[in-house]
């Protein structure tokens, strides 16, 4: 494949998963919590709207290139999900974080919460990895990233109802 180069670029997260031999989608999901984190801090207010509107579409594009880049990666190395393949776990991640408030204790919460997610496959979410076409590689931490992010969202506002 005459792009493979990109693919594995892509669906490595800018190449994030060769820095570690263990712990790739961990290590992934912890720097797409850092550099969002970052990224919304500098947009200089904590807007859940506007980040929503940037971190929204994103997720979408991010998700289209990874079903592309996890099967390039996927053909290439005759494994259905490798392990490099970590870009799945960006999207999902910032499923998460998309509705939280900014601060540290609730980035700290939707990474946790999204490994959780991710390593358990609650309600059903294990099923989505068995489809095939690098839809399945993306699906289930999508999903994982939603179920995550619903949790918390409402965790943020019950306590935001009890607080007054």
């Amino acid at each position: 494949m005459r792009l493979y180069w990109l693919a594995n670029l892509l669906a490595t997260g800018l190449y994030v998963a060769y820095l570690t031999p263990y712990a790739k989608a961990t290590l992934a999901s912890a720097a797409t919590v850092a550099v969002y984190y970052y990224a919304a801090s500098e947009l200089g207010r904590d807007d859940a709207v506007i980040r929503g509107a940037l971190v929204l579409p994103a997720v979408a594009v991010i998700s289209v290139v990874g079903v592309w880049a996890s099967r390039a990666v996927a053909v290439h190395d005759d494994d259905e999900d490798p392990s490099r393949v970590v870009i799945d776990e960006v999207a999902g991640q910032l499923l998460v974080v998309v509705a939280l408030p900014l601060g540290v204790g609730w980035m700290f919460a939707a990474f946790v919460a999204f490994r959780l997610f991710d390593v358990l496959k609650p309600f059903g979410i294990k099923r989505l990895e068995k489809i095939g076409n690098g839809i399945g590689v993306m699906l289930d931490d999508l999903a994982a990233g939603f179920a995550a992010g619903v949790i918390l969202t409402g965790a943020y506002y019950a306590s935001e109802l009890i607080r007054g």
